[in-house]
């Protein structure tokens, strides 16, 4: 598949960063993006983490490039990616008002396995590996453009802005500051499924628009839910969840990440069910377990697992589908080498050849029947290698 790819020569503001711009094949999705150089991150009592070169989009992903993703019939077939339940029917019913989808408008109400599940299509439809942003790479961005304001509760007119329409940072992001709070790629304390949110939004006190700002997510954003379990697409309320993406810089094509990832071995797939607080609520997940190992001749510098249920035959179950929330995910991403990670951990190093790596990760617990899953067998595959 052939991916546009259009450089630009640099930004106003910084001596000469570099940028791009791709579109998406078959879509009218432009997106544009800035390279950051790294840096260093500091976390609290873990100390300082390293941050190496990332690229991220300069604005929020919207509704029309969200639309594209799962909207479109038959795509789920062509790309194998499981998608979101219908979204605006959804929101439409909750109160959220029209003009909040509106095509240039940052897409909102997403729990955090939409953004996943945009993520694995988009770099499906490219051949190039995006991923959300972990924290480091997150607010290493933010402060590389400096903090500037953003649309918040005193300015924003009670209501979401076009992505990109505030003023560029120095580094040519936008938005990176109010507007959506925008999710991370690791939970607060990892593996306890709890997904992160940075940047603040339309709706945040001004003291919410700054760098460290963070929060996971609310109970008022469930309540309204009359489903139980709660859908794991969508939030009833809230308005202001969002996110934006992160290419991940490699020298290799997909054919030789491929080639890679037929030499990770994945072993001792085990499960026990456990019942977490999430948003206040008390949610069911599968506490999965396994071990990776390196069989290949290179250290791998980022490793992503898709794991999930299996189903009698022993094929991949992704989803529910007798569940009160109609194609419900049952299926999470986990990853056990991830160098730009905000938490300290063996996950941060690379992975050598012959080495092996524990790894573990929380799925949202099958409510289907046992003729359509065995919730006691458990599958995994790699979504991506990074070498």
């Amino acid at each position: 598949m052939t991916l546009l790819l259009v450089c630009l020569c640099g930004c106003t503001a910084l001596p000469g960063p570099a940028a791009e711009i791709f579109a998406v094949p078959g879509t009218g999705i432009r997106m544009e993006m800035v390279r950051v150089p790294g840096g260093r991150f500091a976390r609290g009592e873990d100390g300082e983490v390293r941050v190496r070169p990332f690229w991220i989009s300069t604005r929020e992903v919207t509704w029309a490039d969200f639309d594209y993703f799962f909207e479109f019939p038959g795509q789920e077939e062509e790309d194998g990616v499981t998608r979101p339940s219908s979204g605006k029917s959804y929101l439409m019913l909750s109160g959220l008002p029209p003009d909040f989808m509106e095509p240039g408008r940052p897409v909102t109400n997403l729990r955090f396995h939409s953004a996943l599940a945009y993520c694995e299509w988009l770099s499906r439809r490219t051949g190039m590996i995006f991923r959300l942003p972990t924290e480091a790479e997150w607010e290493v961005a933010c402060r590389a453009g400096g903090e500037g304001e953003g649309w918040h509760r005193g300015n924003s007119g009670g209501r979401t802005h076009a992505a990109g329409e505030g003023r560029p940072d120095a580094l040519g992001l936008r938005d990176m500051l109010g507007n959506a709070w925008e999710y991370c790629l690791e939970p607060q304390r990892p593996p306890d499924f709890e997904p992160v949110l940075r940047g603040g939004a339309w709706n945040s006190p001004p003291s919410d628009l700054k760098a460290s700002s963070r929060k996971t997510a609310l109970p008022e954003w469930s309540e309204a839910d009359p489903n139980r379990p709660f859908s794991v697409w969508w939030f009833r309320d809230g308005y202001s969840q969002g996110f934006r993406v992160v290419r991940v810089p490699e020298a290799s094509g997909p054919e030789e990440r491929a080639a890679c990832a037929r030499k990770i071995e994945i072993s001792g797939l085990a499960g026990r069910e456990r019942v977490a607080k999430v948003a206040g609520s008390a949610m069911h997940f599968s506490r999965v377990t396994g071990t990776v190992r390196n069989g290949g001749d290179r250290p791998l510098e980022e490793l992503a697992l898709k794991v999930f249920y299996l189903d009698p035959q022993g094929r991949p179950h992704l989803e529910d589908t007798t569940s009160t929330q109609t194609r419900r995910a049952t299926f999470n991403v986990c990853f056990p080498v991830l160098a730009n990670s905000a938490h300290p951990g063996p996950h941060a190093a690379p992975l050598r050849p012959g080495e092996s790596r524990a790894f573990a990760v929380d799925l949202p617990l099958s409510f289907d029947s046992e003729d359509r899953v065995d919730a006691t067998r458990f599958g995994a595959s790699v979504l991506y290698v990074i070498k």
